[in-house]
């Protein structure tokens, strides 16, 4: 965890932005999964939101044995990894959820039916939307989200 955390500060210092090795995968269908929760959730964003960077990436040997998603907060941005090689089409949106939960402030829940338990299970946009306002009771940051490292660099 201390190596990522280093490539994660270097990366940022250097480049403006964090970077893992980014998978050269289409991003429509998050952008997809991410239009179906704003759906549901549209406060979820807003242009002056914390600035959130989704991005393919490779998380082999970065994280834990079973990590499909995590999010990385820097200098007033957020980061969020996803790994297309082990996460499954019907987990994609559940956890493009829950990462955002983190980028807007959440912590796991104990709460086995939450989006942001550690090991949620596939839930539709309403159910994802509905668990992240429940979750979001005390206040949650706005988001302002971009797909790629292109558009995450300042």
């Amino acid at each position: 965890m201390t190596r990522l955390f280093g490539i994660l500060i270097s990366a940022w210092l250097l480049n403006g932005c964090v970077t893992l090795p980014e998978v050269e995968k289409s991003y429509e269908p998050l952008q997809a999964d991410l239009e179906a929760l704003l759906k549901e959730a549209p406060w979820i964003a807003s242009q002056g939101g914390e600035r959130t960077c989704v991005y393919w990436a490779d998380l082999d040997g970065e994280t834990g044995e079973h990590t499909t998603g995590m999010a990385t907060q820097i200098i007033g941005s957020t980061v969020v990894y996803l790994d297309p090689e082990r996460l499954r089409t019907a987990h994609r949106l559940t956890t493009l959820a829950h990462e955002l939960g983190h980028a807007m402030g959440l912590e796991h829940s104990e709460d086995s039916s939450s989006v942001m338990y550690e090991k949620s299970q596939p839930l539709s946009a309403e159910e994802a939307a509905a668990s992240l306002k429940a979750e979001c009771k005390g206040g949650c940051r706005t988001l302002s989200i971009t797909f790629g490292r292109s558009r995450c660099s300042s």
